[in-house]
C-alpha cells in the first residue's frame, strides 16, 4: 500500500514538474521574442494590418472617455467633435460583435490609463504568451489521457512552443495587429484545452468544465465570427461521437440545448447591439449582416473574382507567414484529417473495433483543423484580402502536424496488430518530430521580416502637431495636413479628425450643423505670408499661436463673420 501510495505521489509530482517546466519553457522563449520583436512595439509602421490595433484603440479609447454603456458598446470610428451631432455622423462599425475591444477597455479602467498603443500591443503579447502555455498543456494532457509516460509527452509538449513562437504569423501579429481575427484565437485555444480536459473528467469537475467552455463559446461568438464555425464543428463532433445521442429525441434536444445555448445567447446579444444602432430595426440589421456575407463571401455582383483567383491569393498569405513548407505541411494535414475520418468511418462499417486513443486523436484534430478551413472558404473574400485571415493556422501547425499525426501512425500500427513496441516507437517518431520542428522554425522564422516595417514618423509629428494645439471641442482644418477615419493609425494618436480644404468655405459646410461651444482651428506648417490665400482668414482669427505648427483660433462667431463677409 504505501508503495502505490508513493507510485502515486511520484506521478503527481512528475506531472506538476512537468506542467511547471512547459510553462517555465514558455515564458523563457516568449520572452526572447518579445526582445526580438521590441523596436517595434508599440509603435506604427502603416504596413501589414496594424490599422486593426489602430481601430481597436480608438474603439476602447471612445469607451473610456465617454463610457461603454453610455455609447452602447458601439464601436465608433470617429470619436467625440462638435462637428458630429448624430450617433451615424459618427461612423458606427457594425460588420463585428465588439468582443475583442472589452479586455482593452477593462485594463484601462483597472489600470486608470487611457488606453494607447503600447497597451493594445502589451494585452496582444499576453495573448500570445498565454495561447502558447495553452498549446503546451492541451499537448501534454492530451498525450497523457492516452497513456502516455511524462518523459514521451513533455518534449511533443515542447514543439508547439517553438512553432507558435517562432512562425512568422503570429510572431507579428500577436504583437502588432489585434482585432477580431487575432482575439479570437485565445478563447478558440481555451476551448480546444477545456475538450481535452472534459474528456476525462466527471461529476463536478465535468460540470465546471462545461460551464466555463459554454462561456468561452458566449464570448468567442460575440468576438468573431470564426467562433459560429468553431462552436459548428464542436457540435458535430458531438453528434459524430455519440455524446448527443440521435434515438431518444428529448435526450437530441436536451443535449443540442445545453450545447448551443451559450453561442445562440453570444449571437442573440449582438443581435440585440446590432438592432440599437440599426434605430430598433431588426431587419435592417439582419439585411446589413446578410450584405457582409455576400462581400466575405465573394458573393456579391461587383465581385468577378474566381474561386481559384482567390485560393491563389489565400496561398500567397499562408507562405508569407508559414513558408512554403507550410503549405506543404498543410496539405498533409488536411490528408491526415480527411484519412482517419475514412478510416474510423471503414472501420464502423465493417463493425471493427477502434482503439479510443485512435478515435479521440482524429477527434482533436477534426475540431482544430476544420473550423479554420471552413471560415477561410467561406469567408473566401475576407481571406483573399486580409493576410491575417490565416494567423488560425497556427494552432493547425503548431498541433497536428507535429504531434497528433506521428502518434496516431504509432498507435495505428498497434491496432493493426504490427509487431512494433508501442514506447519504442513513440521515441521513434518523437525525435524526428522535433528535429523537423526545429529545422522548420529556423528555416522560416527569418520570414518575420517581411512583416516588419520602421515607424511611420509622419504619423507622429502629425499627432504631436494636433494633440499640443487642438482641445476636445475644437474642429480641425488644414490646407496642408489631414487626420482621416481611414486609415485610423493617425486619428488614434489625435483621437481628433483634421479636415484637409482648398478654400474657406468648405469650413461653413462642414460645422453648419454643429452644436454647442466650440472653436474652429487652422492649422498651418508656418505662417501664410502676406497677400497669400490663406493670410485674410488668419487675420481675422481671434488668436494664433507658433511653435512647431502655427494655429488660428476662431469662434463660432469669428468664423461665421468672417466666412459671411
Amino acid at each position: 500500500m504505501n508503495q502505490t501510495r508513493t507510485k502515486q505521489l511520484n506521478s503527481k509530482d512528475v506531472h506538476f514538474f512537468a506542467v511547471i517546466g512547459l510553462i517555465l519553457i514558455a515564458t523563457t522563449i516568449f520572452s526572447y521574442t518579445v526582445f526580438e520583436r521590441k523596436q517595434w512595439f508599440g509603435v506604427y509602421s502603416g504596413e501589414n494590418h496594424d490599422w486593426l490595433t489602430a481601430s481597436t484603440l480608438i474603439f476602447s479609447d471612445n469607451w473610456y472617455r465617454e463610457g461603454a454603456w453610455n455609447l452602447r458598446f458601439g464601436m465608433y470610428d470617429n470619436p467625440a467633435s462638435p462637428e458630429f451631432t448624430t450617433q451615424l455622423s459618427r461612423a458606427p462599425y457594425l460588420s463585428y460583435p465588439p468582443g475583442a475591444v472589452i479586455p482593452v477597455y477593462m485594463i484601462s479602467m483597472l489600470s486608470q490609463h487611457e488606453p494607447s498603443v503600447s497597451m493594445v500591443m502589451s494585452y496582444n503579447l499576453f495573448n500570445h504568451l498565454v495561447i502558447t502555455i495553452l498549446l503546451a498543456l492541451t499537448v501534454y494532457y492530451f498525450l497523457r489521457s492516452l497513456k502516455l509516460r511524462a518523459e514521451i509527452a513533455f518534449p511533443f509538449a515542447v514543439i508547439p512552443i517553438l512553432l507558435e513562437l517562432f512562425l512568422p504569423s503570429p510572431f507579428y501579429y500577436h504583437q502588432n495587429s489585434f482585432f477580431s481575427d487575432q482575439a479570437v484565437i485565445l478563447p478558440f485555444v481555451i476551448v480546444v484545452f477545456l475538450e481535452v480536459l472534459r474528456t476525462d473528467a466527471t461529476g463536478r469537475l465535468r460540470k465546471v468544465i462545461d460551464l466555463l467552455q459554454g462561456l468561452v463559446f458566449f464570448y468567442g461568438v460575440f468576438t468573431d465570427w470564426f467562433f459560429v464555425f468553431v462552436a459548428f464543428v464542436f457540435y458535430l463532433n458531438r453528434l459524430l461521437s455519440g455524446e448527443i445521442g440521435f434515438r431518444d429525441r428529448k435526450e437530441f434536444f436536451r443535449g443540442t440545448f445545453k450545447f448551443a445555448v451559450w453561442p445562440f445567447l453570444g449571437l442573440a446579444l449582438f443581435g440585440i447591439h446590432m438592432t440599437i444602432f440599426m434605430w430598433g430595426n431588426l431587419g435592417s440589421a439582419f439585411d446589413y449582416l446578410q450584405n457582409k456575407y455576400f462581400v466575405r463571401a465573394g458573393m456579391d455582383s461587383y465581385d468577378k473574382t474566381t474561386k481559384w483567383e482567390y485560393f491563389q491569393q489565400v496561398k500567397g498569405h499562408i507562405v508569407q507567414g508559414y513558408g512554403s513548407v507550410g503549405m506543404i505541411i498543410l496539405y498533409i494535414t488536411l490528408i491526415f484529417v480527411v484519412s482517419t475520418g475514412f478510416y474510423l468511418l471503414i472501420r464502423k462499417l465493417k463493425k471493427s473495433s477502434v482503439s479510443s486513443e485512435a478515435r479521440r486523436i482524429a477527434q482533436l484534430a477534426f475540431i482544430i483543423v476544420v473550423p479554420c478551413i471552413l471560415q477561410l472558404y467561406v469567408f473566401i473574400n475576407h481571406s483573399a484580402i486580409h493576410s491575417f485571415s490565416v494567423l488560425k493556422l497556427s494552432v493547425v501547425i503548431a498541433v497536428v502536424p507535429f504531434v497528433l499525426l506521428p502518434v496516431f501512425l504509432v498507435i495505428l500500427s498497434r491496432d493493426l496488430k504490427m509487431r512494433i513496441n508501442s514506447s519504442h516507437a513513440m521515441i521513434f517518431v518523437m525525435l524526428p518530430a522535433i528535429l523537423l520542428t526545429g529545422l522548420y522554425v529556423a528555416w522560416v522564422h527569418p520570414g518575420y521580416k517581411e512583416f516588419f516595417a520602421e515607424k511611420n514618423q509622419y504619423w507622429y509629428r502629425l499627432a504631436a502637431a494636433t494633440t499640443s494645439h487642438t482641445g476636445a471641442n475644437d474642429i480641425v482644418f488644414s490646407p496642408e495636413m489631414y487626420v482621416p477615419d481611414r486609415p485610423p493609425q493617425p486619428l488614434s494618436l489625435t483621437m481628433k479628425r483634421m479636415y484637409q480644404i482648398k478654400a474657406i468655405d468648405e469650413i461653413g459646410e462642414k460645422i453648419k450643423d454643429s452644436q454647442g461651444y466650440y472653436r474652429v482651428v487652422l492649422l498651418f506648417s508656418r505662417p501664410p505670408e502676406p497677400g497669400s490665400y490663406w493670410y485674410p482668414a488668419v487675420l481675422a482669427a481671434d488668436r494664433t499661436t507658433q511653435d512647431t505648427v502655427f494655429c488660428a483660433y476662431f469662434s463660432p462667431e469669428s468664423i461665421r463673420k468672417y466666412l459671411d463677409a
